[in-house]
């Protein structure tokens, strides 16, 4: 994720100074961070999903709201559903 940190910011009118900006950019290269993070909290019907991050800057957690079609094929959605269904099957005959 790239974060950008805008200090150049004026006043206003009175005299009060702005606060700092960050601005975030996810990359392919966090794919992998942002499946898993969805695949934790995977709900069949749902298509967007909070992952956490953290601010180089500040240490602050911050949450971006992602689509799942976005990062996720849609054979890769059925081959977790399909995982999902097994599992659930060989909990239930195990019991």
């Amino acid at each position: 994720m790239k974060v950008f940190k805008d200090d150049s910011y004026g006043a206003d009118i009175d005299g009060n100074r702005g606060t700092t900006v960050y601005e975030y950019e996810l990359e392919k290269s966090d794919r992998d961070y942002i499946v898993e993070c969805i695949m934790e909290q995977y709900e069949p019907d749902e298509t967007r999903y909070t992952v956490t991050f953290d601010n180089p800057y500040t240490g602050e957690d911050i949450d971006i709201e992602v689509d799942i079609y976005e990062w996720l094929s849609d054979d890769e959605i059925k081959e977790h559903r399909r995982k999902e269904y097994l599992e659930a099957l060989r909990v239930a005959y195990i019991e």
